[in-house]
């Protein structure tokens, strides 16, 4: 909304504010009818302040063009190597256009989500990732709103990680940094010795960071100019749900899409389009506009369809679920960029695979207490023989996943023992190594006294040190955390946690 709109508004409130005083100043007597009639030109006009229509500006602001600039300013070099992919880009495109419309692909794009919190507001849960996964994909192949196209590209959460280990595709780094502002050292989201998170390799991951951002809702780097160590869309946690198409502009802008609005000048001017393939946004079904030209008409041009400026999710104009949509132009635009270094290593990725062997076969354990009691049977011979206790496992291994509710002390409660067996723990992936010890087992009792974090993901493993047949039950006690979490005998409050989790991720961005 423009600020000479808002003072209009503001002005239009004040006026009625003091009329309605001098009125009731010089008539204390006012019919009932007369007050409603001045209150519901105010109620009115506050509506037009606040009003949310299907184009209208929130406060949201994409960083992806400052930072670009930034990257040109320090680096002249890189306006020659953007001006060289460029010419790559369009040259795929035109030689390859109707093969990108008469045989479609689906690409799938492995993705990684590093949550950096400073506090369990931030440390989203794993569901809320999932879920805004879901609606990039969604956006993506066109299904939320059945408009636009279809662009052929989907993604998953990573299932393997860069050591070939088992991974839910989600880190989870607790920093002291605070707040990432984009006006100062943004970049520091980008390494973990500053207080973010390292990336994962770009060539077989696209990298997404989620945190407290100030002064930016999100921002990407283009493909042409990425560094390498940063590569990726960094995205305000409150943007990221499935109800909010930021996720779905900035991994566009990491696909090498531009805003529909490119080379306006700020909104002081209508962009160039001698040659759609050049100027603007570079896809010709898109018309050029000014950023905040949301309205039913484009000043700047009456060619082309409007509503796929307007309407379109590198707009400013704020699409709702109903309206928006990629064009045909934008998804050949991103497919071609597939077809080039650096985003064309990601369609040889092994990322979207699960590894084979004990970390493919993982039992998720859903809470805390005896009634989420788990049975082991030992017995033949096992994959892995590690002695991360400290002794030879040649046995059966078995693998249980948790995520902690709260952060605090966690134990391991074995009911039942037959024979030893090695349990031990880690977090965030499951390979073959890397496992702390919590003991070896052959009778009941309380073992581990493990400190965890909220919100993180945690291996069990449970590994015969024999290959004769044995049983173990165990259970994870939560006991030692604070009350709430736990019922009685030790039971996770499963389903209210995640429903508290849910309800207050959607509450400021949808």
């Amino acid at each position: 909304m423009k600020l000479e709109n808002i003072m209009f508004k503001l002005l239009l409130l004040l006026k009625y504010l003091f009329v309605f005083r001098t009125l009731v100043r010089e008539n204390r007597s006012l019919m009932k009818n007369q007050v409603i009639t001045f209150c519901t030109c105010i109620v009115l006009t506050l509506s037009m302040l606040n009003s949310q229509s299907a184009f209208s500006q929130i406060n949201y602001t994409c960083r992806t063009d400052e930072i670009q600039e930034k990257l040109l300013k320090a680096n002249p070099g890189l306006r020659n190597t953007l001006k060289n992919h460029e010419k790559l880009l369009q040259n795929i495109i035109q030689n390859s256009k109707s093969s990108f419309r008469k045989q479609p692909v689906v690409y799938t794009i492995p993705i990684v989500v590093h949550v950096v919190y400073n506090n369990a507001t931030e440390n989203i849960s794993n569901s809320v990732v999932q879920d805004a996964i879901d609606g990039l994909n969604d956006r993506f192949n066109g299904t939320i709103s059945g408009l636009g196209v279809d662009a052929e590209i989907q993604f998953c959460l990573a299932s393997r990680d860069p050591n070939g280990n088992a991974t839910n595709g989600i880190t989870r780094t607790s920093t002291s940094h605070g707040p990432f502002y984009y006006s100062g050292s943004y970049e520091d989201i980008y390494y973990t010795s500053l207080g973010g998170k390292d990336i994962w390799d770009r060539s077989q991951y696209y990298n997404i960071w989620v945190t407290d951002l100030v002064g930016a809702a999100g921002w990407a780097y283009y493909p042409w100019s990425a560094p390498v160590d940063e590569d990726g869309s960094v995205m305000d946690y409150q943007y990221f749900t499935y109800n909010s198409f930021v996720t779905t502009q900035e991994v566009g802008h990491g696909f090498g899409l531009h805003h529909t609005f490119e080379g306006d000048g700020s909104d002081s001017y209508c962009p160039a389009n001698s040659d759609c393939t050049s100027d603007g946004d570079k896809c010709c079904d898109t018309p050029p506009h000014k950023m905040n030209d949301c309205g039913s008409t484009n000043p700047c041009s009456g060619a082309g369809d409007w509503d796929n400026s307007r309407y379109n999710y590198l707009s400013y104009c704020w699409p709702i679920n109903s309206t928006g949509r990629f064009t045909q132009d934008q998804k050949d635009r991103m497919q071609a960029q597939l077809q080039v270094s650096p985003r064309n290593d990601l369609l040889t990725s092994l990322g979207c695979i699960a590894p084979s062997g004990p970390c493919s076969l993982i039992v998720s354990i859903d809470g805390c207490g005896s009634g989420y009691t788990q049975t082991y049977t030992g017995g033949g011979s096992g994959e892995w023989n590690n002695s991360f206790c400290g002794f030879s496992t040649p046995g059966d291994e078995s693998l249980y996943s948790f995520v902690a509710p709260t952060t605090g002390t966690y134990n391991i409660e074995v009911t039942s023992a037959s024979g030893y067996v090695d349990y031990g723990w880690q977090s965030s992936n499951c390979g073959e190594t890397g496992w702390n010890c919590i003991s070896n087992i052959n009778s009941t009792g309380t073992y581990g006294s493990m400190s965890w974090t909220v919100g993180t993901t945690y291996y069990i493993l449970l590994d015969d040190e024999n290959s004769t047949s044995g049983t173990h039950q165990f259970y994870i006690d939560c006991s030692a955390n604070p009350p709430g979490y736990c019922s009685g005998n030790g039971v996770y409050r499963h389903a209210q946690f995640a429903r508290s989790w849910a309800g207050g991720s959607q509450s400021k961005y949808q």
